[in-house]
């Protein structure tokens, strides 16, 4: 009885999230389990990031030395200063990036450079972690699950992922954002997922990603679902 409460509960909130209005009309996604497929790392340098990390227990020390690596690979205008980042912006002032503590922000590490105009960061909290990205052009901050973007294609959509399945301390699932043809950026659609968690993706075409996927009870697995948005 209990299993089956816990699946009708799961499958209302599944179909709740799968279909999400903006802008005057609603976006459809739909998804189905498939075979497993070769999805790369994340980043580019998967394995030698691997191996400067792997000796790191702590998160947050970890990312310390991928934000070095990030910022010398892409060549980003980032200074560190403590806690804080100094950017300079697309019209050359410098913004500085500081945690919001009021959020119980303590640390923020640079990861990657998307769409020509953001800048992805990842968020250490006291508890867990999340993720925000910079706009170069005007300083503003799009607060997102995960410092796991993957962007589509023809650049018309962004995923950002988050997996705390065992822990709990940091949203589990992922968002869809929509990207105008200035580079806005528009929530269109979250899956908050219960029983598994996201930990990659890869785009199939411009409207198509499979995820890779991680469940703990009863016990450790991972599988491949195919989404599709209409």
């Amino acid at each position: 009885m209990n299993k089956l409460i816990f699946l009708l509960i799961f499958t209302a909130i599944f179909i709740s999230n799968n279909c999400f209005a903006h802008g005057g009309h609603s976006v459809n996604v739909t998804s189905e389990e498939v075979d497993s497929i070769k999805i790369d790392g994340y980043y580019e340098d998967q394995l030698l990031l691997d191996s400067l990390t792997n000796d790191i227990l702590n998160q947050h020390n970890k990312y310390k030395v991928v934000e070095q690596h990030q910022i010398e690979k892409y060549q980003v205008p980032i200074k560190l200063d403590s806690l804080n980042r100094v950017i300079t912006l697309k019209n050359g002032k410098e913004f500085v990036l500081k945690p919001n503590y009021s959020k119980l922000e303590g640390g923020l590490s640079f990861i990657k450079p998307i769409l020509n105009r953001y800048y992805v960061f990842r968020v250490q909290y006291y508890e867990g972690s999340g993720a925000l990205l910079l706009d170069t052009e005007t300083g503003n901050k799009t607060y997102v699950y995960g410092e796991k973007v993957f962007v589509s294609p023809d650049q018309k959509y962004f995923i950002s992922i988050n997996d705390d399945i065992e822990a709990g301390y940091s949203r589990n699932g992922f968002q869809l954002f929509e990207v105008d043809d200035q580079q806005n950026l528009t929530k269109i659609w979250k899956l908050d997922q219960l029983d598994w968690g996201p930990i990659n993706i890869k785009w199939l075409d411009n409207d198509s990603f499979v995820v890779k996927e991680i469940t703990y009870y009863p016990k450790y697995k991972t599988r491949h679902r195919k989404f599709q948005i209409r």
